[in-house]
């Protein structure tokens, strides 16, 4: 089987995927120079999942105050703030929150 680069493709600049560690590890492999971001919806998804319909709206658009940050710093302190928010209520969002602060922080550098 094939890869990828081996079928041509080239000039990756930007991938944006899951956060497996089996993924994130290939792709790192197959493109050294690409920087990498993890993908926005399936983290949403998984919040809103946890939250009863009334309260979706709110909590939706307080994790996007996290995705609008520009720098890794102003991310993490976002997430810690909205993470203590939230806590009381939604644990299990403040929860998710936490524990993608580093590959949403990492996106804020790309």
């Amino acid at each position: 089987m094939r890869g990828p680069c081996d079928r041509g493709l080239g000039g990756v600049q930007l991938v944006i995927s899951d956060s497996h560690h089996g993924l994130t590890n290939s792709i790192a492999a197959m493109f050294a120079s690409a920087g990498w971001q993890r993908y926005r919806v399936h983290p949403m998804r998984n919040a809103l999942a946890r939250v009863g319909k009334g309260h979706a709206e709110m909590v939706a658009a307080t994790i996007r105050i996290v995705f609008a940050q520009p720098t890794p710093d102003a991310v993490r302190a976002d997430v810690d703030v909205l993470a203590d928010m939230l806590r009381p209520q939604f644990p299990a969002v403040a929860d998710l929150l936490l524990d993608a602060t580093a590959d949403w922080a990492h996106a804020a550098q790309q």
